[in-house]
């Protein structure tokens, strides 16, 4: 089931050659350890450039998104099974 959160989050990111990597974020309270980068694009709205990633961790998908002007992170969607 999907579920629309769009809510700001915390995320602890690693820097590599050209890449971020998301590794951990904080959502309510609780944090999700990333095990896997399943997709990465990018979009403008307005004068932003927005890049989603579609990760997981060992239970749950997300779709989590960072702000290049505003540089905030947000979770955009949750896909829970049952």
């Amino acid at each position: 089931m999907y579920e629309t959160i769009q809510q700001p989050i915390d995320v602890l990111v690693a820097f590599s050659k050209d890449k971020v990597q998301p590794k951990v974020f904080r959502w309510q309270n609780q944090k999700y350890h990333i095990k896997d980068i399943h997709l990465i694009h990018s979009a403008k709205r307005g004068q932003s450039h927005i890049y989603y990633f579609s990760v997981s961790d060992n239970t749950q998908y997300f779709k989590i998104s960072f702000d290049s002007t505003m540089l905030t992170w947000m979770l955009e969607e949750v896909y829970m099974e049952g």
